[in-house]
């Protein structure tokens, strides 16, 4: 069965703005792969390749936030594309007050660190647990809070 509870890692992360069309698009690798992170004394996660192979069929239903709550929302995801470096993803900016912000935060490469938010299924008693599929999505920033759903 399906965890329940959202959960969430932190990454560096180099976003740049696409300077073509209307320059509201915003992309990168936002998950690597193959990197630990230790959760517990006793677990460590990695994200692999293939693990968003679900997700990525569907990149309009993942959105990008403001901090972690669900009605900050500053885009969505117009592609996800799994890459050997990491999940590359990019998002259209809504053309509102916080999507300037956004989009000035990542021209001045402030905005450099997203978390991924995410419904693991995976067997949490394997101490080097690899995530292998997920339920739902999200991305936030953590200097400028964004989440991506």
């Amino acid at each position: 069965m399906p965890d329940e509870k959202m959960e969430s890692r932190n990454y560096s992360v180099n976003l740049e703005l696409r300077a073509n069309s209307d320059g509201r698009t915003i992309f990168g690798i936002a998950v690597p792969y193959n990197k630990e992170q230790r959760i517990t004394s006793t677990m460590i996660e990695v994200f692999r390749k293939g693990v968003f192979s679900e997700v990525i069929k569907a990149p309009h239903r993942v959105k990008l936030l403001r901090g972690h709550g669900e009605n900050n929302v500053l885009g969505r995801a117009t592609l996800l594309r799994e890459t050997d470096d990491g999940l590359y993803a990019e998002f259209k900016i809504s053309k509102t007050r916080e999507g300037d912000e956004a989009l000035e935060l990542v021209k001045d490469g402030a905005l450099d660190q997203l978390s991924v938010g995410f419904m693991p299924i995976k067997n949490r008693k394997d101490p080097h647990s690899h995530l292998n599929k997920f339920q739902h999505l999200r991305f936030f920033s953590d200097d400028y809070p964004i989440h991506i759903f």
